[in-house]
Order: structure tokens, then C-alpha cells, then sequence
């Protein structure tokens, strides 16, 4: 049995002596379980939570997060509902809901709800990012671009937006201004995976392999996990057909082939 379902059934124990201390006890280990991305654990804590006090906000919302965590959508969108329904002036479950709708691939309700939390907080750049992707998503690259305008505005320092307004620009094939935008948010978040990725596939677009090259090596240094995956074997043989695929019977990779192919610096945190 592992340390925290140890943990878990002790705190049951307690629960049926001491009701009330019990419960916040096991709210407070599905937290810590929830921050440490044990979700399965974490929905296990805050079950016994709510099945003990079905009106506890705090834990539908929390396990509507650790739900997130394990990408069960329409569950997540059920506890938050639920959130919604006890508590409906709370601006992140709005956010996060939609946000739970946006991986469900049903925009319409997702832009509803980022449209709620804006109204409820209109001074946070992140809903203003979220809905335009969103409407980007939708191919309303007005609508799209109006938000990440607004986002940077109101947080000039919101590397998602301008990865919002590149994916706009590229989609528009404004491969210049898709590159500026791009190269915007990695100066912002130098450990940017998707802004790498997406610049890397703009300057494949414009026919410029060596830059290409040079950010998707910055990708596998950031996610080097993605070698081998598929998206990382069919990268690795379009760029460099007569090395041997990432998936292949041959020893793995050594990581000074990234030095040999990119002239790369050791230090992680240096990769522009």
C-alpha cells in the first residue's frame, strides 16, 4: 500500500471520531496530492471530502483540477458545474471550465465561459489569451487577434498572447510578422516548447532549414522525452534523413549530437 493511501485510510479512521478536523485533514493531504500531480490520489482524498459534505466548493473544485491533470474533461466540467452552481461569481472555475471545454473541441461553450470569467475579471490578460485561442480555433482570426491585442496590453509580459498572435499571422501566412511574434515569446520564456515548435515550422514555410533545424534542437533540448515519440521521429527524418531514426533498432541517441548539430551550449537555461 502506498504512503498516502496509508495516509488516506488513517485520516478515514479519524474521520468517523472527528467528523469536522478529519475532513479538513483529508482536504488538505488531496491538496498537497493535487500540487505533487498525484491526481488519482488526489481525487481519492477530495471523494471522501464531498461524499462527507456535498456543498464543499473548495473540494469539487479542487478535484475538478486534479480531473484536469488526468485529462478527464467531462468530468472536470461536471465539478466545476457543480462550482458554478454553489458559487457562480468565481471568475478562475469559469476559466477553468472553459478551458475544459477548449480540450473537448467544443469552442462555442469554451468561448461562453471565458467570456463570463472576462467579464467577471476584465483586468487579466490569460482570459483574454485563452478565448482567443479559442476564436482562433474557430478561424475568426479577427476576433483571435482582437484578444491577444487586448492580452498584451493589458500584460505586456504575457508570452501566450504573442504566441496567440504568431499562430494568427502564420494561419494568414504573414510568415515575417508570425516570426516576430514567435521570437517575441521566447524572449519572454526562453524555455517556450510550443513557441520553438511553431517558429521552427514557419521557417520550414519560408524555406529557411538551418533556422528550423536550430529550433527544433532547442525543442528536444527542452523536451527531449519528445525523441521518442512520433512527432519526434517523423521531425528527426525529415530534417536528417541519413542519420538513423529516433526509433530505430540503433543505441540511443547520445545528447552530443545535439552539440554536433546544433552547436549547442551544456547549459539548459542557455538555449538561445
Amino acid at each position: 500500500m502506498s504512503r498516502f493511501f496509508t495516509v488516506l485510510s488513517l485520516l478515514i479512521l479519524a474521520l468517523i471520531s472527528a467528523p469536522a478536523a478529519a475532513e479538513e485533514d483529508i482536504f488538505k493531504v488531496g491538496v498537497e496530492a493535487l500540487n505533487g500531480k498525484d491526481y488519482h490520489f488526489a481525487v481519492a482524498c477530495l471523494n471522501e471530502v464531498i461524499q462527507k459534505d456535498s456543498k464543499n466548493v473548495r473540494a469539487y473544485n479542487f478535484r475538478a483540477l486534479a480531473y484536469l491533470g488526468r485529462a478527464k474533461w467531462a468530468e472536470a466540467i461536471k465539478d466545476f458545474s457543480e462550482v458554478i452552481r454553489l458559487d457562480p461569481n468565481f471568475p478562475d472555475v469559469y476559466m477553468n471550465r472553459g478551458h475544459a471545454y477548449f480540450e473537448k473541441k467544443d469552442y462555442e461553450k469554451a468561448i461562453a465561459d471565458l467570456t463570463t470569467a472576462i467579464q467577471l475579471s476584465p483586468g487579466d490578460s490569460r482570459r483574454y489569451a485563452a478565448r482567443g485561442n479559442a476564436f482562433l480555433e474557430y478561424k475568426n482570426h479577427e476576433k483571435a487577434l482582437k484578444d491577444f491585442d487586448e492580452a498584451t496590453r493589458l500584460n505586456a509580459k504575457e508570452p501566450q498572447a504573442f504566441i496567440g498572435r504568431g499562430d494568427v499571422f502564420a494561419q494568414q501566412k504573414h510568415f515575417d510578422k508570425a516570426v516576430k511574434e514567435f521570437s517575441e515569446a521566447i524572449r519572454l520564456d526562453p524555455r517556450s516548447f510550443d513557441a520553438y515548435q511553431k517558429r521552427s515550422k514557419v521557417y520550414e514555410a519560408i524555406g529557411d532549414r538551418d533556422k528550423a533545424t536550430q529550433d527544433i534542437l532547442k525543442c528536444w533540448k527542452l523536451r527531449p522525452d519528445i525523441l521518442s515519440s512520433p512527432v519526434g521521429d517523423f521531425y528527426w527524418r525529415h530534417f536528417w534523413p541519413h542519420l538513423p531514426s529516433s526509433n530505430s533498432s540503433t543505441p540511443a541517441i547520445d545528447p552530443d549530437v545535439f552539440k554536433a548539430l546544433g552547436n549547442m551550449d551544456d547549459d539548459p537555461d542557455n538555449i538561445n
